[in-house]
């Protein structure tokens, strides 16, 4: 594991997975989710739990590059997208979980898991080009150019 490339993805795709989960439940859904307000805490309640969220973010973003970094076969675009939706896939068995034991309405429980296969999607793509190798420095020493 190249420890440097896998920390500096973990940065980016941890700010990345805030700053999404910021629009798109704060933003994009927050129609859906006035709908429903018995389900979910007041907006002056909301306060206490951040951490907890911005922690389970982390600790998302973390795992997700961690276990990216073990899978990792430098195939390219193609491997990101793959890594990506199988994860996507398997947090949208929560979704369906959440959709059977809670009464949200079916369009959130599609915007869920839609947006849900585009964030890790697009983390994936992240991953795979904070972490791909960089190829060799065209400039050999002898090209460089001259200190003055």
């Amino acid at each position: 594991m190249n420890i440097k490339r896998f920390i500096i993805g973990c940065v980016i795709v941890s700010i990345y997975v805030f700053a999404y989960e910021w629009v798109f439940h704060g933003i994009v859904l927050e129609e859906l989710y006035a709908q429903n307000p018995p389900l979910w805490r007041t907006p002056g309640n909301m306060g206490g739990p951040v951490p907890w969220l911005v922690l389970g973010q982390l600790i998302f973003a973390v795992l997700f590059c961690f276990t990216f970094t073990l899978g990792y076969e430098s195939k390219g675009l193609m491997e990101s997208l793959r890594y990506g939706v199988l994860i996507a896939v398997l947090f949208a068995t929560t979704n369906l979980i959440m959709y059977a034991l809670q009464p949200v309405p079916y369009e959130l429980l599609l915007a869920w898991i839609g947006g849900g296969v585009l964030e890790v999607a697009l983390a994936a793509l992240i991953m795979i080009a904070v972490y791909r190798p960089r190829p060799p420095s065209t400039w050999a020493s002898d090209d460089a150019p001259a200190e003055s």
